[in-house]
């Protein structure tokens, strides 16, 4: 889907820009392998849900996924998102039922189902947060996002903070097709000031749109359990 995009002259720039990052003294995040993984388990064919991050973690807690993790603590955005998602759709009742819901801060699961969860900046370095919003990503990942959405198959996107509502704004503008989109405060707005995002409702919203279009809902429980649909 994106074979031209990696031949155009920004991209090759771009491309050189990361490639001496990775090969210089910075420790850069995610790992290399990595840097695509979104794209490598969510196939353009089946994105059916478009959830927009930032940049990855600024450590050893980025794995290529929007707010996702390998490692055994939480991240705090992703505490709030896995709590708004009991919230919304689980209702756990007690913290050890929550843990067997969510036994895990990978959010592979999801992306197996046809969850992109894509920052609009793929790479960052170790301890600086930013650090490659200027190298060139954000044409990249939005032409990415804007591809996926032209896809008429239903579409869910979710975009959580300032800058990713300006990316689904954009996504709607001389658009042929009318998918939902979703929008709130980032997850971790509650870190600092009032909570924007607790109570959005999203990952119910998004499954009502999905089967009321006849498509397979997402079962955002992240251990094994037998999909069903959710009215």
């Amino acid at each position: 889907m994106l074979k031209d995009e990696l031949e155009k002259p920004y991209f090759l720039s771009l491309k050189a820009k990361i490639l001496a990052e990775y090969t210089s003294s910075y420790r850069v995040c995610p790992t290399a392998s990595a840097v695509f993984r979104a794209f490598q388990l969510t196939p353009f064919e089946d994105v059916k849900v478009i959830i927009i991050g930032q940049d990855p973690y600024p450590n050893e807690h980025a794995d290529g996924l929007a707010f996702s993790s390998e490692q055994r603590t939480t991240p705090y955005s992703l505490q709030k998102v896995l709590r708004e998602v009991d919230r919304d759709v689980v209702h756990t009742s007690s913290l050890l039922e929550f843990k067997t819901v969510f036994p895990t801060n990978s959010l592979v699961k999801w992306a197996e189902q046809g969850v992109l969860l894509i920052n609009p900046v793929l790479t960052v370095r170790m301890g600086v947060v930013g650090s490659h919003q200027s190298l060139g990503w954000q044409e990249f990942t939005m032409e990415a996002i804007r591809r996926s959405y032209a896809d008429p198959r239903p579409k869910v996107v979710m975009a959580w903070g300032g800058e990713a509502h300006k990316i689904a704004d954009q996504l709607t503008l001389n658009s042929a097709v009318d998918h939902l989109i979703l929008k709130s405060g980032h997850p971790a707005s509650g870190a600092h000031g009032k909570d924007k995002f607790s109570g959005c409702n999203h990952f119910s919203k998004a499954n009502h749109y999905l089967y009321s279009r006849n498509t397979q809902t997402i079962n955002w429980e992240l251990y094994e359990k037998t999909q069903k649909n959710i009215r």
